[in-house]
C-alpha cells in the first residue's frame, strides 16, 4: 500500500514544454528515485506504443499511487520522448529513466 508521504516537500512547477508539465527540484527528483526503487511496473507500454487506453491507465494509476514505474516492453528508440509526452499530457513529472523503466510522479490532487 502506498501512503501519501510522495509529496512532501515537493515543489511542482509548470514547465514550458507542455500546459501540464510537472518540474522538480534535483533534490525532489533524488529522493522520489529513492522511494520509487521498491516499486514494480503497473504500466507495460508495447509496440502499439502510446494510445488513450495507455494513457487512462497511467492516469489512473498515478491518481492511486502518485509515484509509479511504467515498462517499455519493446525496444523503443523514443521511449524519452513517449515520456515526455506522457508527462505532458497527464501534467506529472518525469522522475528518471532507467533502462526500459520510466518513474512518474503526479502529487495528488487538493481535495482529493
Amino acid at each position: 500500500m502506498q501512503s501519501d508521504s510522495h509529496s512532501g516537500g515537493v515543489q511542482a512547477n509548470a514547465g514550458s514544454d507542455g500546459p501540464g508539465e510537472l518540474r522538480l527540484s534535483s533534490a525532489d527528483r533524488r529522493r522520489l528515485r529513492g522511494e520509487a526503487h521498491a516499486l514494480k511496473p503497473v504500466v507495460q507500454l508495447g509496440r502499439d506504443g502510446l494510445d488513450d487506453g495507455v494513457l487512462h491507465q497511467i492516469d489512473a494509476a498515478l491518481d492511486h499511487h502518485q509515484l509509479i514505474k511504467i515498462r517499455f516492453v519493446s525496444g523503443q528508440d523514443t521511449r524519452r520522448e513517449v515520456s515526455r509526452q506522457i508527462a505532458a499530457r497527464l501534467g506529472c513529472a518525469l522522475v528518471g529513466m532507467i533502462g526500459h523503466v520510466v518513474i512518474l510522479f503526479r502529487p495528488k490532487h487538493e481535495g482529493a
